[in-house]
């Protein structure tokens, strides 16, 4: 659901210098689903499940994180463990996204989640975002 607001529903405008001091501080802080800010973000929040493969090494993890070209490839998100799989609520933009699980330190694709292979030739998982 999408709220709008005009000029005239707003009762007290901060000055310049507090607007960008406010902007400053929400740069250094993880951006929250019920923030007015998600307004203008394109992403989506997707959840994500990891499930470990049964019966090898990996089938009990101590941590799970992934990375994919969402982020960069770049600082990994820790998932939670729930019910034997590992899961992350994730914004992400409208596509196809490649991502890849990162267990114990390892890199490790799901087995119950499609894959593809990138420019290099490399294996990972993938995700589409409606």
């Amino acid at each position: 659901e999408e709220i709008q607001s005009t000029a005239q529903d707003l009762e007290v405008t901060p000055p310049p210098e507090q607007l960008m001091q406010e902007k400053i501080g929400e740069a250094m802080e993880p951006k929250r689903p019920e923030s007015s800010e998600s307004q203008e973000s394109t992403g989506k929040r997707v959840k994500v499940v990891f499930t470990p493969p049964r019966g090898s090494e990996l089938e009990h993890p101590t941590q799970v994180e992934m990375c994919g070209d969402f982020c960069d490839w770049k600082n990994p998100i820790k998932l939670t463990e729930e019910d034997q799989n590992w899961v992350a609520s994730v914004e992400m933009s409208p596509g196809r996204h490649a991502i890849k699980f990162l267990v114990d330190g390892k890199w490790a694709l799901c087995q119950t989640m499609s894959t593809m292979l990138d420019d290099d030739g490399n294996e990972n998982n993938c995700i589409d975002v409606a």
